[in-house]
């Protein structure tokens, strides 16, 4: 299954989230505040491109200019600072990344607005933890988690919480799993 010359194999797991209501309210401000943010992307997306087409001496839409411009745009919107500034990078990436997979013909649909029946906010490796049966997630805290932890030495990679119909939440941990040992004294903590 993995590369003889990768000693990595990425696997996820998927575990119930049991968050307060103090923690709930946190987290449907994430998660409304990714939605928006990958919203906010591909309509300026689209601006950007067809501005481009249009004059091609205009830039074309980037992942370092929309981010950049999503970066001050945050500043008009009091409730955003509440908000892991990561999950808004990566929901702005998601965007990015989607729209030019479409534009390059490596996918057929193009990417839609997302609606709030299906909110999802991704957190990378520095703004979660794990501990047992709780996830610590940046800005909202400590919360509970039901199931088990299939690959306790595991090294999680990221975390993507979710929503569906607003009734039910989950996350799904990716992270990166040995497929054969280490040698002795090679560095580790840099596989990312």
């Amino acid at each position: 299954m993995s590369d003889s010359r990768n000693p990595f194999v990425c696997g996820w797991y998927t575990r119930p989230l049991r968050p307060t209501n103090e923690q709930a309210t946190a987290l449907a401000m994430t998660l409304g505040a990714a939605r928006f943010a990958y919203n906010q992307t591909l309509v300026r997306f689209d601006e950007m491109r067809e501005i481009h087409l249009s004059d091609r001496t205009a830039p074309r839409p980037t992942l370092v200019l929309l981010s950049r411009e999503a970066r001050e745009a945050a500043q008009d919107y009091p409730w955003m600072p509440q908000v892991c500034a990561a999950v808004l990078h990566e929901a702005v990436d998601d965007a990015v990344r989607n729209m030019q997979l479409y534009f390059t013909g490596r996918t057929f649909r193009r990417p839609s607005l997302r609606s709030n029946d299906n909110d999802t906010a991704r957190f990378t490796a520095r703004h979660f933890l794990i501990s047992e049966n709780r996830i610590r997630l940046a800005k909202v805290g400590w919360i509970k988690m039901g199931g088990e932890n299939p690959w306790p030495d595991g090294m999680p990679v990221h975390a993507t919480v979710d929503r569906w119909n607003g009734l039910w939440w989950s996350v799904d941990i990716h992270i990166l799993l040995l497929s054969r040992p280490i040698r002795e004294g090679a560095v580790t903590d840099r596989i990312v």
